[in-house]
């Protein structure tokens, strides 16, 4: 087993889909592991989330939540960890860069954010942003391994 370099996770993060987000669940007291479609930008990661469990959770927990995401090609594996703060975001400027980071990433993409799970278009995606909410982890720890 080796480490991963800095510019190899990033550049990991980058194309890999989707990730695992991990928080407390505090009204049942236990782990909360869920898939999410995410975007990499100036060193946090981005997510939109509809109200509910997760987003419970993570408001519950802000400073406790983890992330992973893993692959591999042929006999070599590898995973990355990553563990920060969550926050929600607010500001139109930050949200609409982080929408256009996640609709390149996952354009044409059989693993893709809410619209393809809700069976809705993408166009109708888009319209309904506004209802939906982002968070982001503001990453504090990142670290990576890779295995044969």
């Amino acid at each position: 087993m080796e480490k991963l370099e800095l510019e190899e996770m990033l550049a990991l993060l980058a194309v890999e889909r989707p990730g695992r987000m991990l928080t407390v669940d505090r009204q049942r007291d236990e782990p909360y592991l869920v898939p999410v479609s995410f975007v990499l930008l100036a060193g946090s990661i981005y997510f939109y989330t509809e109200p509910g469990r997760k987003l419970t959770a993570l408001r519950d927990a802000p400073q406790q939540v983890g992330f992973e995401v893993d692959g591999h090609d042929g006999y070599v594996a590898w995973s990355i960890l990553a563990s920060g703060h969550f926050a929600e975001v607010r500001s139109p400027v930050e949200r609409a860069a982080a929408t256009a980071g996640l609709l390149t990433k996952y354009r044409g993409s059989a693993v893709a954010p809410i619209w393809a799970r809700s069976g809705g278009s993408l166009a109708s995606f888009v319209r309904n942003l506004t209802a939906a909410e982002m968070g982001t982890l503001r990453i504090t720890r990142l670290s990576g391994r890779r295995w044969r």
